[in-house]
């Protein structure tokens, strides 16, 4: 009898610690995707256990969730730094991004729903208000969810995990201020065509619009990348 109680305790000892985990380890995804903690940046588990009244116990371990996730990076005998993409890392993972994202809408497309479509649309009036105002974070948000209500209805797991591991990668790369008001109009354009397709039920359209859809954003990215580079190349002509 004794023996099972000290089972049970134990048990339930390791599920309390696995919830903690699980709740640290969003608090501090969170806080890497919010910017509040840096591409580049070092962690200090000492401070972070601190901050969030806790041992640092469960901090390490989500430091190893997170890392498993790409969004850490452990540097022998230096410490845990929030990771930083390069440039190819990021047009790889928008490259496999843009083909989850069309298999989701092709998936979806057969199966969409009228309660998913009204969610869908009410999404695109949201989206069209917020891309007429002065600032666009309302118009991003807006757009990630968006994006992720279509791969949660395609109703596929395991491409919704793959998708999502991606999405918060290039969030590292995003916060290096490569958001800018630049193709809003065109983005708006390409959710409301990935409505139609779906609400008509065209598998093969909703696929193709929606992988282009993350190509074109790749390119937006691409683009502010080499206006943000022009200004530099002109400052260092005129030093010369």
């Amino acid at each position: 009898m004794a023996q099972a109680r000290d089972a049970i305790a134990e048990t339930l000892d390791v599920l309390r610690s696995q919830s903690l985990t699980s709740v640290v380890h969003k608090a501090i995804e969170q806080m890497i995707l919010a910017g509040e903690l840096e591409a580049g940046e070092r962690i200090n588990e000492n401070r972070l256990a601190a901050r969030l009244s806790i041992s640092r116990g469960p901090v390490r371990e989500a430091m190893r969730a997170l890392e498993q996730s790409g969004l850490v990076q452990v540097v022998a005998n230096r410490g845990v730094f929030v990771r930083q993409l390069t440039l190819k890392e990021a047009v790889d993972a928008y490259n496999v991004r843009a083909c989850l994202f069309g298999l989701a809408g092709q998936t979806l497309a057969g199966s969409i729903t009228e309660p998913q479509i009204k969610s869908l649309s009410s999404l695109m009036v949201r989206m069209g208000s917020a891309k007429d105002r002065p600032k666009i974070d309302g118009y991003y948000a807006l757009n990630l969810e968006f994006h992720a209500r279509l791969v949660e209805f395609a109703g596929n797991k395991e491409l919704e995990r793959s998708y999502h591991g991606l999405v918060n990668k290039l969030h590292l790369f995003r916060r290096r201020g490569l958001v800018t008001s630049h193709g809003v109009e065109d983005s708006y354009r390409e959710h409301r065509q990935i409505f139609d397709a779906l609400v008509a039920h065209d598998a093969r359209a909703s696929r193709r619009l929606m992988e282009n859809h993350v190509l074109a954003g790749k390119e937006r990215l691409l683009g502010s990348l080499r206006e943000m580079e022009e200004p530099v190349r002109i400052a260092e002509a005129k030093s010369r």
